[in-house]
């Protein structure tokens, strides 16, 4: 029938989001902080992709697709209020990242991810979460990555082999050059 038809395009979905600093265990002040959106269509086979939208008075097929907005909470302590992106993968496990910077003072912060249905309403979803930011003078101090017994060692080996594969700014034509001219 008609109802079943129409129910079995609505979306069904699980979204997921996390936050983290690449490479970091911790956000700190001014971080690019990526937001990853997982989206996971339940109403979609595996392997296939999210059939068109029911709407039978649009004039074309249209496609299930979502805005994904990144509100903070206070703006008083980030340099913006809201970022957008727009999910237009038709997978049934769609992942996309968003980069954000970390507000510019140590605390605790509040986001909200919004997920807008371009096509139906009633399906948004809204996900709050919580930021923690620490502060840029409380991180370790980062050490050189040359100790003084690796240049110490470094400078045995130069003066064992020399500096002979170090290029110099004479070519080898110049060289062959200046050696019958000379």
């Amino acid at each position: 029938t008609d109802l079943e038809n129409v129910i079995s395009v609505l979306p069904d979905l699980d979204v997921n989001v996390r936050h983290f600093v690449h490479d970091e265990d911790f956000t700190c002040e001014r971080d690019t902080v990526t937001l990853e959106i997982k989206l996971d269509r339940h109403h979609v086979s595996e392997g296939k992709t999210a059939p068109p939208v029911h709407a039978p008075f649009f004039p074309s097929a249209a496609k299930e697709e979502y805005w994904v907005i990144l509100k903070a909470e206070d703006v008083r302590f980030s340099p913006w209020e809201m970022i957008m992106t727009k999910i237009t993968d038709q997978s049934k496990l769609v992942t996309t990242e968003m980069k954000f910077p970390a507000p510019p003072k140590a605390g605790k912060y509040k986001f909200t991810v919004h997920l807008i249905s371009t096509c139906y309403l009633g399906i948004d979803h809204e996900i709050k979460f919580d930021l923690q930011v620490e502060s840029a003078a409380q991180l370790p101090e980062i050490t050189d990555a040359y100790a003084k017994d690796d240049l110490e060692a470094e400078t045995a080996l130069e003066a064992t082999f020399g500096a002979s594969n170090v290029d110099s700014d004479v070519s080898s034509d110049e060289e062959e050059q200046q050696a019958s001219t000379s």
